[in-house]
């Protein structure tokens, strides 16, 4: 994919692979595109984890998780960015999400209730 894009933009693309439930990860991947690029604009959020599943079906593992994946990576990503770079730089973050928590839907307990807390 960076590949791609950077052929049809020609701009260049650093590929960059983390796990947003991990800071470690995502202090690495920082830290890289700054070495990279020397200063980063703009944070898009917009990782998700998501399933169709009725509640009672849900295991408390896979609830937990996509809540770690979308809200606390969310934060996760936030709060390392803002330290290594917006904090003195400035920047722009953008939150990414769903509105299945306005109303609720059907086999989404989990992932509503994770996009409430964005």
């Amino acid at each position: 994919s960076a590949k791609k894009l950077t052929a049809a933009t020609g701009q260049c693309c650093l590929p960059v692979s983390l796990d947003v439930r991990q800071p470690v990860t995502i202090i690495a991947a920082v830290e890289e595109t700054l070495h990279k690029f020397a200063k980063i604009d703009i944070l898009i959020n917009a990782a998700a984890g998501n399933f169709l599943c009725p509640a009672v079906g849900l295991s408390f593992n896979a609830f937990r998780t996509v809540l770690e994946i979308d809200t606390v990576g969310t934060f996760n990503t936030c709060k390392v960015l803002y330290e290594k770079w917006f904090k003195e730089h400035g920047g722009v973050i953008v939150n990414i999400t769903a509105t299945l928590s306005y109303r609720g839907q059907i086999l989404q307990v989990h992932a509503g209730s994770a996009k409430a807390a964005i």
